[in-house]
């Protein structure tokens, strides 16, 4: 399913460059996951976000941004090495970031994305404002286009990207869920 709550044409969302390949993707630009806190962490908290920035990045350029939500029990790390979009983000010259939802009591990985799921303890994390503040923050690092910034998620994470629609509908351009 393609929820699309923005006006960005399908064509203009991920536009196509030379083939890469994966000895040519460097590696990403900010990485944590180890669960270490950084100086600078990206959305202003210490939870992991990998961001990888494609190396056709000049700066100058805006570029789409795409955003893995992982499902409940999954990390963003072992989404990524399922879903494997790195590769797809340098071909396409996209930027795309992964972050973490916190764990609940029995160490699981979650979006507190409605009352139907997955915040069963009841933290009321607002993890729908630290997307928002992870996206900005993106956008205040690199030049990301305002009209291409999507989110993908599987389970959990597609509910988290409904929950993002529904509420920056302002910033996010459109969901893919699964």
């Amino acid at each position: 399913v393609l929820v699309w709550a923005g006006s960005a044409a399908a064509q203009d969302v991920l536009p196509r460059s030379e083939a890469a390949t994966i000895n040519q993707i460097r590696p990403s630009i900010e990485i944590d996951i180890t669960g270490e806190p950084s100086e600078d962490p990206v959305g202003g908290e210490d939870r992991p976000v990998d961001v990888f920035v494609p190396s056709s990045y000049d700066g100058e350029t805006p570029r789409p941004l795409l955003i893995l939500l992982h499902s409940f029990t999954i990390s963003g790390v072992i989404a990524e090495s399922a879903w494997a979009l790195k590769p797809t983000a340098e071909e396409r010259g996209v930027i795309y970031a992964v972050p973490e939802g916190l764990r609940d009591r029995n160490g699981n990985p979650y979006w507190n994305s409605t009352s139907a799921c997955c915040d069963g303890y009841g933290s009321g994390v607002d993890d729908s404002g630290y997307l928002r503040r992870v996206i900005e923050d993106i956008q205040a690092r690199w030049n990301v286009d305002e009209q291409r910034i999507f989110t993908i998620g599987l389970s959990n994470g597609g509910f988290m990207g409904h929950r993002m629609a529904c509420d920056h509908a302002d910033l996010v351009a459109g969901i893919v869920s699964i």
